[in-house]
């Protein structure tokens, strides 16, 4: 059974970072506490977790309730060997993510995925697919810019992406620039003060994943400026703090080093934690997964030491051309189902690919709608304030 969408069940109007600032079309989980109708039709394994008395571990919690779905059907954990007696000639970290990825390849395989993802992969053409013949004379961009070939009013496209305000302004962020504002060391070393990171110009965003989850190239395929951010295959490509600025939207981004094992032995998740904890400036995280491997160890690790702390988190399904559609939605179910458990978290699930540029209009809608948010909340204080200072004013005119 579905979870039933509750974008509707929102107030987009409350004076809180956490609250959801646009109800977009990307699937959403259904929440127990907003809709308790729509919780019985939650698929869960084991008890429910109390966010009301979390304890002191609720992430591990949460990642008990996820790795069930793993066991079979007597409750055993799956073995993951990988054949007998060749186990053994296996180094043992090459060992154990063979049986990890059993364990994460088994799930998705067996997993029925729900309705409304389905949909929604089918709408926007997400996940790996071939391309029709176009009649003679009629030709696709030969350089990809990043643009979404459901969104940008071109060949076989369903729309423009002007029917919105939010959609409008995503196009005019995709036609922008991006340029690098400041680097830091991830322990931060301003003037060579450690600690000290570059003062915030303006409200915030920051990509944050697995290491090699695809956060530069979704930097890269926001706007025209592509290669600007360092990517690569290889994992930790990116090993320090960048902050970009785009021309078109009041906010900058964040590119955070990937945690995990990265390469060199470099394992960026304490510093990583500190920072997004310390920053009083970060309004968002997005937390990009690969939908191959779903929730890694790493991830839950990372969201373990985060805890409540920090701000909202908005995952993100990258990657999407390299799963075609039937494993996709299967995969993109089990993250629901995953990060439905999770504190301080958004109900909605973007996917997106930055190489074919599936979903991307829709990530720069979610920006877009937060920058304009941030931006009305920053001239409401600026307002009050002005209104403070002349009526000290005029109280200092008083006579005495």
């Amino acid at each position: 059974a579905d979870p039933k969408p509750l974008a509707s069940t929102w107030d987009s109007s409350k004076d809180d970072d956490s609250a959801p600032v646009w109800k977009g079309s990307s699937p959403v989980f259904a929440s127990a506490a907003n809709a308790p109708v729509a919780a019985e039709h939650v698929p869960q394994r084991g008890p429910a977790a109390n966010w009301d008395e979390p304890g002191d571990n609720v992430i591990e919690r949460a990642r008990r309730l996820a790795e069930d779905a793993w066991a079979g059907e007597n409750g055993d954990e799956a073995s993951g060997e990988v054949g007998g007696d060749d186990v053994e000639f296996f180094p043992e970290e090459a060992a154990e993510q063979a049986r990890w990825w059993w364990r994460a390849e088994r799930r998705i395989k067996y997993q029925q995925p729900y309705k409304m993802v389905s949909d929604y992969i089918e709408q926007n053409k997400l996940g790996m697919r071939f391309q029709r013949t176009l009649k003679r004379g009629l030709s696709r961009p030969k350089h990809f810019s990043g643009s979404d070939p459901e969104k940008n009013g071109l060949h076989d496209a369903r729309a423009d992406g002007n029917d919105t305000p939010y959609g409008r302004l995503a196009n005019e962020c995709h036609k922008g620039f991006l340029r690098l504002r400041a680097t830091s060391h991830i322990n931060g070393m301003v003037k060579g003060m450690e600690g000290q990171y570059p003062v915030a110009e303006r409200p915030e965003v920051a990509f944050i994943g697995h290491s090699n989850a695809g956060k530069s190239s979704l930097l890269n395929a926001i706007t025209r400026t592509a290669g600007l951010v360092p990517c690569g295959q290889e994992m930790g490509t990116t090993r320090d703090i960048r902050w970009y600025k785009p021309s078109k939207l009041p906010l900058d981004f964040i590119d955070l080093p990937g945690f995990g094992e990265a390469a060199g032995g470099s394992n960026f998740g304490g510093p990583l934690i500190e920072f997004i904890c310390s920053r009083k400036s970060l309004r968002a995280l997005y937390v990009l997964v690969d939908p191959r491997y779903g929730l890694r160890d790493a991830d839950w690790d990372f969201l373990q030491f985060l805890g409540n702390r920090g701000p909202e988190r908005i995952f993100v399904l990258t990657k999407c051309d390299m799963m075609k559609p039937k494993w996709l939605s299967k995969s993109a179910t089990c993250v629901l189902m995953d990060i439905q458990q999770l504190p301080k978290t958004s109900p909605r699930l973007l996917m997106v690919s930055s190489k074919s540029g599936q979903g991307m209009h829709e990530v720069r809608m979610d920006l877009a709608a937060r920058a304009l948010r941030l931006q009305k909340k920053l001239e409401a204080k600026q307002k009050e304030m002005e209104k403070m200072k002349k009526m000290e004013k005029k109280m200092d005119k008083l006579p005495k």
